[in-house]
């Protein structure tokens, strides 16, 4: 027969087990800090076919060429079912992340996307650094010595950040306002998890580190997000953090300006990615 649940028993769960709780926090973090956000809400999954919610969005404009948007998810894990991060370091060709390019004379009724690459002006994701290939929730099984391990629920929550961002770079479009020429949209899928939950194991080729706690990391580079207008495609640059260090983390003033200055450079930028006919793509430039 099952315990009856108390009023101390339901306490206990919204403090330390409640993703409601911690949306509620993220989506208060980021409007504190100039982002307009949307907490719940539902979105059509290209993919599976099916409605899905997302937990938060958030998106700031920098200039009226340029903006930051953000397909968060979360989940709130206990110290006793943390989450351990194994990582590499991160090759030369995945240090790179991309923006989502949106053009066309607004006043023609114009609206056209493609994807481009860059690697040199944020540095976001420099080479060699620590990047996530693999991760695992670890407990012990009640009173047993015996370890229990499974990344299932962080898995789906990830599932469900790179499904909502997919969707967002559709909602990219309706940004740029009225302003005709190229717009810029860096596009992040982000996991948050309770604070003093997310652990990371450096491997290398000499052996691993001791396990350690971190604030943030970032797992290797993500499924393709579609994007639907013109049938390029482009890669999600993905984000795990706890709760605490998200807002000087990723999302912090130093890299908003970093990235107006890139999208900035990307005016002239040729290297698009994905296009079959760029001589007629009119965002090439």
């Amino acid at each position: 027969m099952r315990k009856e649940i108390t009023r101390t028993d339901i306490e206990e769960y919204l403090v330390n087990q409640s993703d409601f709780d911690l949306e509620l926090f993220v989506d208060r973090s980021l409007r504190e800090r100039g982002y307009t956000t949307s907490h719940g809400g539902s979105y059509f999954d290209s993919i599976t076919g099916k409605n899905r919610q997302f937990d938060v969005r958030a998106y700031a404009n920098m200039t009226h060429h340029c903006g930051i948007y953000c397909a968060i998810e979360c989940k709130a894990l206990t110290k006793t079912f943390p989450l351990i991060v194994s990582r590499v370091p991160r090759p030369a060709d995945d240090a790179y992340h991309e923006l989502i390019r949106t053009c066309g004379r607004t006043d023609m009724g114009e609206d056209f996307q493609d994807s481009i690459r860059s690697d040199r002006r944020m540095p976001l994701y420099s080479a060699d650094q620590p990047v996530g290939k693999k991760t695992v929730q670890i407990g012990r099984d009640g009173d047993k010595k015996a370890f229990t391990a499974s990344d299932g629920e962080t898995f789906d929550k990830w599932s469900q950040a790179l499904s909502s961002a997919e969707d967002l770079v559709q909602q990219t479009r309706m940004r740029r306002g009225e302003h005709s020429g190229n717009f810029y949209s860096l596009v992040l899928p982000i996991l948050v998890v309770s604070n003093d939950t997310l652990w990371v194991v450096d491997y290398s080729d000499t052996g691993n580190s001791a396990p350690q706690q971190v604030q943030e990391t970032t797992p290797f580079r993500g499924p393709y997000l579609q994007i639907e207008a013109r049938g390029s495609q482009g890669h999600a640059s993905a984000h795990l953090t706890r709760a605490r260090a998200l807002p000087t983390s990723l999302l912090s003033l130093n890299h908003r300006r970093s990235l107006e200055n890139d999208c900035s450079g990307s005016l002239s930028d040729k290297a698009s990615l994905g296009l079959t006919e760029q001589s007629r793509n009119p965002c090439h430039t």
